[in-house]
């Protein structure tokens, strides 16, 4: 669906054509270190995104064994593993009479399995000689299953006491799989036949109470719904959203709503033409790999402490793009885009932030607002083309404010205090920015320039970035 990107008013003139796949090529990030787990079957998360072409590949999700899932670098805990392992074979310990005597000693019981259904019985011990057959092992322990709720229509019914077997009307519908996971205990995944791509929402979605997973591809268009309260809200902990697309809500397209909820989560979605932001209550929340334009507020408001945003992309936000409001302490940002918005970065009231390896472009204001903050930790990033500053703070905000690049801000690069030596003042280079692809052309002053972080740059490439340091930026050169 094409659009023309803008900041706060059309001087930009440039078409976005976004459409939702799996993994966003809009999002035009290849950045690796950021797998996870397979949100149905389990698996670990690895670090095996590879760099993008042009900025275009996605963040790559980790595969792998069954079992409760490990996550990889800012990856999810999968709530269920597969299927247990078998128990282990009895214990074939020969009895120590011969024939006629006492029987051998009985087989010890197998292991019990790993999460998921309960492994098989051992086998039995080999009889001793003369002896009787040692008994067979123990069933392995059975895990929690993950119960999975197929949406099989693509109509927005709401039949009282629709189930997956029983659902009325054309199908099992995505309103009545969140009604109908909100009255079970453990672990639901909501999926989507293939036959159901997009759904109209007539009202907001029923408010999540429970453990939850839905993932997409589908696209949630909220053109008829009047209504001004979210689209998706969740009230519960350890919910997972991915590979959304959300547009025209008048409320917010996705709200995690509770304070006391930890574990959110929304990934590789495409959110947009919305009314307000994503809105994000709760403690270590992520969103990662998702496009965020067009918002008629902010692009997304944090409010939870200890939030994680890794490779967004927010642009064109009539409001500031990323939000971080009063006692959101603790914000981890990592290569996440900015372009065009209010500010870029805003934050309040707030103590300690690391905002590291983004580029921020065009800001209507600045680049990065400091506001009230204090204990912020912002390198390795890039701020051209504000219409004010590219940063805007005093010194005694900063923990760290080093190794990034500044260029075209017209107000100047900083409001307060002085640039230090590891700054680098001068075009980027981006390959082509006037397509939204702004990763560095060899040549670029900010190859090799940032400071080393620990953070993995480079994805399946050894060591943790290309050349001698990483570069500054969301991208990293080959």
């Amino acid at each position: 669906m094409p659009r023309v990107l803008r900041r706060l008013f059309p001087v930009a003139g440039l078409t976005l054509t976004l459409p939702l796949v799996f993994v966003l090529d809009a999002c035009r990030f290849g950045y690796g270190g950021l797998g996870t787990g397979n949100a149905i079957t389990g698996g670990e998360g690895g670090n095996a995104a590879s760099s993008a072409a042009a900025g275009s590949a996605g963040i790559a999700s980790g595969t792998g064994g069954g079992g409760a899932s490990k996550a990889g670098m800012a990856g999810i805990d999968d709530t269920a593993g597969a299927a247990g392992d078998s128990g282990g074979a009895g214990a074939d310990t020969a009895g120590t009479a011969g024939a006629g005597s006492t029987s051998g000693t009985a087989g010890s019981s197998g292991t019990s399995g790993t999460a998921g259904n309960g492994g098989s019985g051992g086998t039995g011990g080999k009889a001793g000689s003369g002896g009787t057959a040692g008994a067979g092992g123990g069933s392995g322990t059975g895990g929690v299953d993950l119960v999975n709720l197929v949406v099989t229509t693509a109509a927005d019914e709401a039949d009282s006491g629709a189930t997956p077997a029983s659902p009325g009307q054309t199908g099992f519908s995505l309103r009545e799989a969140i009604t109908f996971a909100n009255g079970q205990v453990g672990h639901q995944a909501i999926t989507f036949d293939a036959a159901v791509t997009t759904i109209g929402l007539k009202a907001p979605l029923p408010v999540v109470q429970e453990t939850l997973d839905i993932k997409g591809s589908v696209e949630l268009d909220a053109t008829a719904n009047t209504q001004t309260s979210a689209c998706l809200s969740v009230a519960s902990s350890d919910v997972h959203l991915e590979a959304l697309e959300i547009h025209h809500c008048q409320g917010e397209p996705v709200r995690f709503s509770s304070s006391t909820s930890t574990g959110n989560e929304l990934k590789n979605s495409y959110i947009h033409d919305n009314k307000k932001a994503v809105v994000v209550y709760g403690d270590g929340a992520l969103v990662s790999g998702c496009l965020i334009t067009f918002s008629a507020a902010a692009g997304l408001d944090i409010y939870g402490s200890n939030a994680q945003l890794q490779a967004n992309d927010v642009a064109a936000s009539l409001g500031t793009n990323y939000s971080i409001h009063d006692g959101a302490n603790g914000a981890s940002l990592l290569a996440n885009v900015s372009i065009g918005g209010g500010d870029g970065i805003g934050l309040g009231a707030i103590t300690g932030i690391t905002i590291w390896h983004s580029t921020i472009v065009d800001s209507v204001y600045a680049g990065l607002n400091v506001g009230t903050a204090t204990q912020v930790d912002a390198r390795n990033n890039i701020f051209i083309g504000a219409d004010t500053y590219g940063v805007r703070g005093a010194d005694s905000a900063f923990t760290k404010l080093d190794h990034n690049l500044y260029f075209n801000n017209t107000s100047g690069n900083r409001n307060s205090g002085s640039l230090d030596a590891t700054s680098v003042i001068g075009d980027p280079l981006f390959n082509d920015p006037t397509n939204f692809d702004y990763s560095l052309k060899v040549g670029s002053p900010a190859i090799n320039k940032g400071a080393d972080l620990g953070v993995d740059r480079n994805g399946s490439s050894s060591g943790l970035y290309n050349g001698s340091a990483p570069d500054i930026g969301w991208s990293e050169a080959p």
